[in-house]
């Protein structure tokens, strides 16, 4: 049964991965955009706030919950490799809701979009690229 939960886990990590680089290339955008928003802009935002709580959330859950029995199924809990991998992806999680409670805002027009969400892109992919060599490479 392990192939089909590593088959799922994968899965989730690509959709949680495509919905947050998603939420944060949105992001970035809106710091270019005049306020008010056009229509079509407000129609982004809306699309992109419906996906990340249809599609990205549920797939964070499942990355946590598949991870998880996985590691747990194969001995790998007080592997460092592991530990290292679950302090990235608690980080990404973090990184998640605050992106989405930024998405939330923009769309209830309460707020512009914090600075730091220019520069969101790089550290997400490069903290993704880790997991991968970390589980790929499986360090001691």
């Amino acid at each position: 049964m392990m192939p089909w939960l590593k088959a799922a886990h994968l899965l989730a990590v690509v959709t949680f991965a495509g919905g947050l680089l998603l939420t944060a290339v949105v992001l970035r955008l809106q710091h270019a955009s005049p306020t008010p928003r056009l229509p079509s802009e407000r129609r982004l935002l809306v699309a992109a706030r419906r996906w990340d709580r249809t599609v990205t959330t549920p797939a964070l859950a499942l990355v946590w919950l598949l991870g998880l029995t996985m590691a747990v199924r194969a001995g790998w809990m007080g592997a460092p490799w592991l530990l290292g991998k679950l302090v990235l992806v608690a980080g990404l999680t973090v990184l998640h809701g605050t992106q989405a409670g930024v998405l939330q805002r923009l769309v209830a027009e309460q707020a512009p979009p914090p600075r730091w969400t220019r520069h969101a892109v790089a550290p997400m992919l490069a903290a993704v690229a880790t997991c991968v060599l970390l589980v790929a490479l499986k360090p001691t």
